[in-house]
């Protein structure tokens, strides 16, 4: 899930670079992939704490890895979204 997030905003963010931002206004397109890769984000969370953690209680061991797997695949989310957040400010 994380890798086609992760490629959703690096082709955003190609997509960003590719535009001439001299003359015309910039794109907002890139807004609408954020929008969708937050919602996805949300859910995924939702999910791992509905579903998945209680299923894993019985083993502490378990859920700690599934936790820190968790924190990773978001963090790796909201690493690319940054930076294509960042480089739709710069312009």
């Amino acid at each position: 899930m994380s890798n086609c997030l992760t490629l959703s905003s690096r082709r955003a963010t190609a997509r960003l670079e590719a535009t001439d931002h001299t003359k015309a206004e910039p794109s907002l397109q890139a807004l609408s992939i954020l929008h969708l890769v937050d919602l996805i984000c949300h859910l995924w969370q939702q999910y791992v704490n509905v579903a998945l953690l209680p299923l894993a209680a019985s083993s502490v061991v378990v859920r700690r890895e599934m936790v820190v797997f968790n924190n990773q695949t978001v963090s790796k989310i909201e690493g690319a979204t940054n930076a294509l957040m960042q480089r739709l400010i710069d312009g």
